[in-house]
């Protein structure tokens, strides 16, 4: 693809496009509905001249379900602690999981609960 706002900005990557439709392209990346996966990751290939999808049932992680659209997806998950200060948390399944440091894109889960119940889904 040419392009000449890319060529402008010097991109070291070709740009994506995000295209609405409801047909699977020939040869489309997706994750298996229910796995786990980065959203940025799987752009990468549409960087490299491949075709990503996702749906609401495999979009990768609750993250990136909700900044694709699809709502709310966090459904338990304890983003708050993810978003800020990380540590222990227990997973909507029960089971308990490490977040390690935590992102810090917050101070804490309390600010993170205010963001993320300000998201306009």
């Amino acid at each position: 693809m040419n392009s000449k706002l890319a060529e402008a900005l010097a991109l070291k990557t070709a740009p994506v496009a995000v295209v609405l439709t409801n047909e699977k392209p020939d040869g489309a990346v997706q994750f298996k509905e229910g796995a786990r996966g980065c959203v940025a990751a799987l752009m990468l290939t549409a960087t490299k001249g491949g075709t990503a999808i996702v749906d609401r049932k495999t979009f990768g992680c609750p993250g990136g379900g909700t900044g694709l659209g699809f709502g709310n997806c966090y459904g338990g998950f304890p983003i708050d602690r993810l978003l800020s200060t990380g540590g222990q948390a227990v997973l909507p399944n029960g089971h308990p999981f490490d977040m390690g440091e935590g992102e810090r894109f917050f101070e804490s889960p309390e600010v993170t609960k205010r963001w993320v119940g300000a998201l306009p889904y």
